[in-house]
């Protein structure tokens, strides 16, 4: 099996994360729960991210997907938090 679709589904992880988060802090702008949701939702999301990693570690294609989409969750996990 190759590594494209453990690399599609960590950029699914970053695409469901984003828009997950973005419909929390439309739904509820001022909410202080909202925080600590998304911070959680990114810590879930990053615990995908780490099995997906260890499912498929010898592809580099999956590591560079996977480092791009912890990134992008990690950033928008504390982006939300101010």
């Amino acid at each position: 099996m190759t590594g494209w679709r453990p690399a599609l589904a960590a950029l699914l992880v970053w695409a469901a994360h984003f828009f997950a988060a973005y419909g929390l802090m439309l739904a509820f702008p001022r909410a202080a729960a909202v925080a600590w949701l998304t911070l959680g939702l990114g810590l879930a999301c990053l615990a995908i991210l780490a099995w997906i990693l260890r499912s498929n570690p010898r592809h580099v294609i999956v590591l560079a997907a996977t480092l791009l989409a912890a990134v992008g969750i990690a950033w928008q996990s504390i982006v939300g938090l101010f």
